[in-house]
C-alpha cells in the first residue's frame, strides 16, 4: 500500500503499510546511528526473520 522513510530521534525509520486480508497493517524498521536495528508490526517487536519473510521478493 505504501512506504515512507524518515528520521526520528536520530534513527532512520522505514515504515511500510500493507494489506493483510483486507486490513491495513503497519510495519516499521528502525536503524539507529550506532548500528542497532529493530523491527515492529503494529507497534509490537518482531524478529528480523519475520520482517525478511514478509518483504522478501
Amino acid at each position: 500500500m505504501g512506504e515512507r522513510v524518515y528520521i526520528e530521534a536520530g534513527a532512520v525509520v522505514t515504515e511500510r503499510t500493507v494489506d493483510d486480508e483486507g486490513k491495513a497493517v503497519t510495519y516499521r524498521k528502525v536503524v539507529h546511528s550506532w548500528g542497532q536495528t529493530y523491527y515492529f508490526k503494529e507497534g509490537l517487536a518482531i524478529s528480523q526473520y519475520q520482517w525478511d519473510k514478509r518483504f522478501s521478493e
